[in-house]
């Protein structure tokens, strides 16, 4: 039981790894907001006061930005134009239209490395159950 309970905490802990270097490609604020939530252990409500803002409201962003980190890490290798274009679309949250322009590909291709990235993560989530 002891070992079931160390593996899982283990298993967990790389996750969270994985998120907080996935982080690193969100914006500014919003990777400020991660790094404070979970690395400083800063309640909402704080978080909510310090930025004039509702508490639902970060709470809901907090949620969002969990969601694309997530997308993300099911995402496949990051480091060709697929996972850059990932990283555009299901990190920084970049329509296609932008991420063509910026990447100087069609959005043909945009589109197609996307749903290659979705097939890549359903096939992941299959292969971890």
């Amino acid at each position: 039981m002891d070992e079931n309970l160390y593996d899982h905490r283990q298993a967990m802990r790389e996750k969270v790894e994985d998120m907080l270097r996935a982080a690193r490609g969100l914006k500014r604020k919003d990777r400020k907001l991660i790094e404070q939530y979970f690395l400083e252990g800063r309640s909402i409500t704080n978080l909510a006061k310090s930025r004039r803002k509702c508490r639902q409201t970060i709470s809901s962003r907090i949620r969002k930005l969990l969601k694309r980190l997530r997308n993300y890490n099911a995402c496949y290798p990051r480091s060709t134009l697929g996972g850059a274009i990932a990283r555009d679309y299901f990190l920084r949250g970049m329509s296609i239209r932008e991420i063509s322009k910026n990447r100087r590909c069609s959005e043909y291709r945009v589109r197609k490395h996307i749903r290659l990235a979705e097939i890549y993560k359903k096939k992941k989530a299959g292969a971890e159950r």
